[in-house]
């Protein structure tokens, strides 16, 4: 069958959006990898030696998911003009789909424990707040990501995506949203949307404590790693604001180059963000412990108290903290 004027000039156009988007999230995949390279000896000098798991597990995640993630992405989503099954193809998409989220997940879990250290968290059920506040929603979008992939079917690929040599379909929006309790993701995004303002306003209550307390604006933006929280809460905001259907008509903002932009920093940039917080908060540790929040001295042994450092290195002797002049943590945790 010949195709019309009309359809040849639609399919360049695709083609040259997909061009588009593949030169805009590459730069992202390489400048993660720049960035795994040149931070392998942080990772061995600071990460490897503790001899607790979950810090070290929780960095693992975050550093090698966001490589395999790329590499799954390289394989399935670029031409590399592999002969690649449908159901082989499905695997892969829900393979990655899951890493992703993990990931994302993994680098928001570790966010919120790095408030809770900074603000000198004291009662469990605070922590839990603000932990369900960055943890509860990531997971659900995870666990509905993952039916919409498993419901949709393994299509095989187009004579359009084999010429040009895609490896694998691309799935179809309605059989992704017929696996999706209610057949849509719309609730989801509304409540993002909300999560990303009250993370937003968390970081800046961070902030503002943490300046309070230490009174310089250079050590709470670097030291403290302020500018690695709030820059992925204004990320987040970013993604809520774009993902809500009454705020953008979702059409334009995914054929625009916006979206692949906003992938790359929200599968790239806020994993980075939060090894480097993780790393910042791990260097305070071994430096200044008291830097962090000197009212942990007075209650890691208390009952009912959450050992909130200990989550992801280990805890600290009272006699540590028992030079110098103690400051009192300010914050409306009392």
């Amino acid at each position: 069958m010949s195709l019309t004027p009309e359809k040849v000039a639609s399919i360049g156009e695709a083609i040259s959006s997909w061009r588009l988007q593949e030169c805009i999230i590459l730069p992202f995949y390489t400048l993660y990898i720049h960035y795994w390279l040149t931070t392998v000896d942080e990772e061995v000098n600071t990460i490897l030696p503790q001899k607790r798991w979950v810090g070290k597990l929780i960095f693992a995640l975050m550093r090698y998911g966001t490589l395999l993630f790329i590499l799954m992405g390289l394989h399935a989503n670029y031409r590399t003009y592999l002969e690649i099954s449908p159901e082989a193809c499905k695997g892969i998409l829900i393979a990655s789909s899951v890493t992703v989220n993990l990931v994302a997940l993994v680098a928001d879990v570790t966010v919120g424990i790095c408030f809770s250290v900074l603000l000198g968290v004291r009662k469990w059920y605070y922590f839990s707040g603000i932990m369900l506040l960055c943890s509860g929603l990531p997971t659900v979008y995870l666990i509905f990501q993952l039916l919409g992939y498993i419901h949709a079917p393994a299509d095989p690929l187009s004579s359009l995506d084999e010429e040009l040599g895609y490896p694998c379909y691309v799935p179809d929006d309605e059989a992704f949203s017929e696996g999706l309790p209610g057949g849509s993701m719309n609730l989801f995004s509304y409540l993002n949307f909300a999560r990303s303002i009250l993370l937003l306003l968390l970081a800046f209550v961070t902030f503002w404590i943490r300046l309070k307390e230490r009174g310089k604006l250079t050590k709470v933006i670097g030291r403290d790693g302020g500018i690695y929280y709030i820059s992925a809460a204004v990320i987040r905001l970013l993604g809520g604001i774009m993902f809500t259907p009454a705020l953008i008509p979702q059409d334009s903002i995914r054929s625009s180059p916006i979206f692949p932009i906003f992938q790359g920093l929200n599968q790239i940039v806020i994993p980075i963000l939060a090894q480097r917080l993780l790393l910042n908060i791990r260097a305070l540790e071994n430096s200044h412990p008291r830097t962090l929040t000197s009212s942990h001295a007075t209650y890691l042994d208390r009952p009912g108290r959450v050992h909130t450092e200990d989550l992801f290195w280990h805890s600290y002797d009272a006699s540590d903290y028992s030079t110098g002049t103690v400051r009192r943590t300010t914050s409306w945790y009392s």
